[in-house]
């Protein structure tokens, strides 16, 4: 191809050497090959190429010295050899054969000593990259004759001090098109020059890395045309200028490192194109200004190791913009951390270990979904790790140390598929360690040291990893991987017996005992109030309260002055009139009992007063005492003979009056014992019954002399008690010969 005139290769993945027959294309203007995998030297035939313009090899293994013919090629315009392995110094004359040279790109290899001066020759030079060698000396004064748009001269050896050194920025000045100088990296000292506030068409400066001193240039906020001030790293001091609220075009600005003092100016927050804002590392004081929250496109903001100090204004935490990184760590910053906090979605960073933070950790920051760097550590946080922390599911390490924590390890936070890290030592966490925590394959550190852990230690996971997993100051944690080497934990039975003895136990024994306590007491108040009822009950019966009292007057007027026709019956110690008082009240001793006839055998369960108090004892319970009432139900009458029964302090019995009753239906032990009992009543009652069914009256002679009616019965029963029943003809005969007495 003898008339080739340009031949690209670029980013192919080529290796292997250059040919060297490439030499033979002797109408090659361009030859490109940057982006390679290429090796070796560059051969020497093509640094002798006649029409040459522009060679680019850049990002390439080539290694060697740099052929010298390349310096001595007038038609070349471009030299692009960075980012290679490329040795040796500079020919001094580097610069005076090239005319029409106007970049060169040599950054990125080992070259070595001083830069030539010459360089200068090469007038039409517009970019001069020589960073990140080892270049060393000063930088020759001729370079800032060039007037190049950009001079790189970043990670060397070059020096200056307040003697010399710094003339070429001096002579920078008059050009008109320079935009940018990069001088990071290097040996720099001294002071930095008050010229460079002269450069009014500068864009980027950077003087990162060295060992400037003295004061930041008030002048500097001259540069409006400035997008990026980086001083990081030096030995700057005194305050920050006032004047570089000035810089209006500015994008990034990077004074971390320095010795800088007083407060962050409220100036900056006029720097409204600001993207990144860094004053790390120096020894500013006061408050953060408010006006910060003006910076509405920052998307990093670092204030940390400073003096910093009072609560962190609520406007900071409505910049959505931020996304890099906030970072307040280590400084004195106070008060409680806003809920506002949940506002930055975006940031993916976010550090404000070291100061004096209290309250809780809100759960807010379950809403910064972008997080990927959580460290709240060494502050005052109380209270419980919220759970909604496992929302953070892009979250690769979680720092939470020294604080005032408390509560169990959410086990929400297994949930955490990409944590790496997890921080909580130094708290007062308490609990067992959640099982969930070994599920996470991605986790490699877990520190729980310094807490009140307890009960067993999963065995899968970081736990396995005895250096992964820091345990120190729990000492009641047991079980786990063997090289933990701790204490094994009881069986489970013991283990639940142990571990859990109050909950299943103690707790339950408790309630028994304070359920039998309760009963217990319910039991005495009740005892306590029947007696003090009782006792009442028999006062107001012996005083004549608790039945009514009425005067003679009131029961004539009620009989009709006893007249016959309101005459019940007639007792043996006196008569039964019926009669209404004008109250409507009906006697205590008029009670309900079963209907005549059809339920008569369940009179004397019905017609025993139970619901007395004290009990009643009728004494006289006969056919001719039952009565029959306008609605048919059974009354007992004749109660001239009742008794109320009394318990005495002794035990026995009393009555309100002695021992009375009609031959027959009395029991028998009235008569010896003169205590009457409820059980007499019933002792009359079957007496009744037996009269209704066999028809003989207890004190019928056909009995025989001395024979009682339940005497004859049981002597008749079994085999001849059909002589003692009679035919259902003569008993209901017998029955309606009774109703008209009761109704009587």
């Amino acid at each position: 191809m003898p008339m080739l005139m340009a031949l690209t290769l670029s980013t192919n993945s080529l290796s292997g050497r250059i040919p060297s027959s490439l030499a033979n294309l002797t109408t090659i203007r361009q030859l490109e090959l940057r982006e390679n995998l290429l090796e070796g030297e560059i051969p020497e035939g093509l640094a002798r190429l006649p029409m040459l313009q522009k060679f680019s090899v850049y990002q390439n293994h080539l290694s060697g010295e740099i052929p010298p013919g390349f310096f001595n090629m007038s038609s070349l315009q471009g030299l692009a050899l960075a980012n290679n392995a490329f040795h040796g110094e500079l020919p001094p004359d580097a610069g005076t054969h090239l005319p029409n040279l106007m970049y060169l790109f040599l950054g990125g290899n080992n070259l070595t000593g001083p830069i030539p001066a010459t360089l200068a020759n090469a007038t039409q030079l517009q970019f001069l990259s020589l960073s990140n060698n080892s270049f060393t000396g000063q930088v020759p004064p001729e370079i800032g004759k060039l007037c190049p748009q950009s001079l790189q001269l970043s990670n060397n050896q070059l020096t200056a001090t307040d003697a010399g050194g710094w003339e070429f920025l001096d002579n920078l000045t008059s050009c008109d098109a320079l935009a940018e100088i990069f001088l990071g990296g290097n040996k720099f000292s001294g002071a930095m020059p008050s010229s460079i506030a002269r450069l009014s068409t500068l864009q980027a400066l950077s003087l990162s890395g060295n060992r400037i001193s003295g004061v930041i240039p008030p002048g500097i906020g001259n540069l409006v045309g400035l997008q990026m001030l980086d001083l990081r790293h030096n030995l700057f001091a005194g305050a920050i200028p006032e004047g570089i609220g000035k810089l209006e075009n500015l994008q990034e600005l990077q004074l971390q490192g320095n010795e800088l003092t007083g407060p962050v100016p409220s100036t900056i927050g006029d720097l409204t194109q600001l993207l990144s804002l860094d004053l790390s590392d120096n020894s500013l004081n006061g408050s953060i200004p408010p006006s910060l929250g003006n910076l509405q496109r920052l998307m990093l903001l670092n204030l940390s190791g400073n003096g910093l100090a009072g609560h962190v204004p609520r406007e900071l935490f409505g910049l959505s913009s931020l996304s890099s990184a906030m970072d307040f760590s280590r400084n004195q910053l106070d008060g409680v951390l806003p809920r506002e906090v949940g506002q930055l979605v975006k940031l993916t960073f976010m550090a404000l270990s070291g100061n004096r933070f209290i309250g809780d950790v809100p759960a807010e920051l379950g809403s910064c979904q972008s997080l990927e760097f959580l460290d709240l550590d060494s502050n005052l946080f109380d209270g419980s790790i919220p759970p909604l922390l496992s929302r953070l599911k892009g979250l690769r390490m979680l720092n939470l140390s020294s604080n005032r924590l408390s509560g169990a390890i959410p086990p929400e936070l297994g949930q955490m598929t990409g944590l790496q890290k997890l921080d909580l030592s130094r708290n007062e966490l308490s609990g067992d360690m959640p099982a969930g925590l070994e599920n996470m394959s991605s986790l490699i550190v877990l520190d729980v040291s310094g807490n009140n852990l307890v009960g067993n230690v999963p065995q899968r996971g970081v736990f396995a990893n005895a250096t992964g997993f820091k345990m120190a100051g729990n000492s009641a944690l047991c079980g786990g991987a063997t090289q933990l080497r701790l204490p094994p934990c009881r069986p489970l039975a013991d283990s639940t017996r142990g571990s859990h003895l109050f909950l299943k136990v103690a707790l339950p024994i408790i309630g028994a005992a304070l359920c039998i306590a309760v009963l217990f007491t319910v039991l005495l108040w009740r005892r306590q109030r029947k007696s003090r009822t009782t006792s009442t009950a028999t006062r107001s019966v012996l005083n004549g309260n608790y039945y009514p009292r009425v005067s003679y007057a009131e029961l004539a007027k009620a009989t009709d002055g006893f007249a016959e026709a309101n005459l019940v019956g007639a007792g043996k110690y006196g008569s039964v009139y019926r009669g209404t008082l004008a109250l409507k009240t009906k006697g205590k001793l008029a009670h309900e009992a079963m209907p005549v006839a059809v339920k008569v055998l369940d009179l004397g369960q019905a017609g025993a007063c139970k619901t007395c108090d004290p009990p009643i004892v009728h004494c006289d319970l006969k056919p001719g005492n039952v009565l029959l009432g306008d609605d048919m139900t059974t009354r007992i009458g004749d109660f001239g003979l009742a008794k109320l029964l009394l318990l005495n302090a002794a035990g026995g019995t009393e009555s309100t009056i002695g021992i009375r009753g009609t031959i027959g239906y009395v029991a028998p032990e009235y008569g010896t014992t003169g205590s009457v009992s409820t059980a007499g009543d019933a002792y009359s009652y079957g007496v009744t019954l037996l009269e209704i069914l066999a028809g003989k009256a207890p004190t019928d002679r056909g009995l025989g002399d001395g024979t009682t009616l339940p005497e004859f019965v049981a002597a008749a029963f079994p085999e001849r008690i059909e002589q003692v029943a009679r035919s259902l003809d003569s008993l209901a005969s017998n029955i309606h010969r009774h109703v008209p007495t009761l109704k009587g």
